[in-house]
């Protein structure tokens, strides 16, 4: 398959302290040769637009899949700003939304400890071959990076909790909940 990939960033200060973040990208993906994933084409277009204030940030996003095929992406995430703990939201034929926010709570003197949130929905049609349950996706994810005047220096401890709500009427959807502990740590080798 090949894939044509294209993102444009552009952003405009308000004050001193606040600035505004537009984001777009455009993806095409076509078989090609022998077709042996299948004969396809289909594209994804997505839109981001992001308000940073001091610590904290608030962003709006959409995205729109091409009817033909879901996105491939084989070797890593797919480009997509709905993209997030779960799911990708670039089914066959989907419109997806997304709200969220962002803080670090430096400003009320919690060094070290940031948190995220986003909540996305997914719409995909109601029948034929793209059929499948429309979903909503609720995130939170809390940061907490050890500083240099720690002993755990260079420790960085993530926690991530997704509540996937599918509608249940359609194809078969399903309720669940992922949670992740992620424990990275940063060192020199030499």
């Amino acid at each position: 398959m090949n894939t044509f990939f294209a993102k444009a960033e552009k952003s405009f200060a308000i004050s001193d302290d606040v600035s505004i973040r537009g984001y777009a990208q455009y993806t095409d993906q076509r078989s090609e040769g022998d077709a042996l994933i299948g004969d396809f084409a289909t594209h994804l277009v997505s839109v981001k637009g992001e308000l940073f204030h001091p610590n904290s940030s608030f962003r709006l996003a959409a995205s729109r899949a091409g009817s033909g095929k879901g996105l491939q992406s084989p070797f890593g995430g797919p480009p997509n700003y709905l993209s997030i703990i779960v799911d990708n939201f670039d089914r066959a034929g989907e419109e997806a939304y997304m709200v969220g926010a962002t803080y670090d709570f430096k400003a009320v003197g919690v060094e070290g400890l940031s948190a995220f949130t986003n909540i996305s929905t997914g719409h995909t049609p109601d029948t034929g071959p793209n059929a499948s349950p429309d979903e909503t996706e609720y995130d939170l994810t809390v940061d907490y990076r050890f500083g240099k005047a720690s002993v755990l220096d260079g420790l960085w401890v993530r926690v991530r909790g997704a509540y996937i709500d599918q509608d249940e009427n359609d194809n078969n959807g399903d309720d669940y909940f992922d949670f992740r502990i992620i424990v990275n740590y940063a060192f020199d080798l030499f």
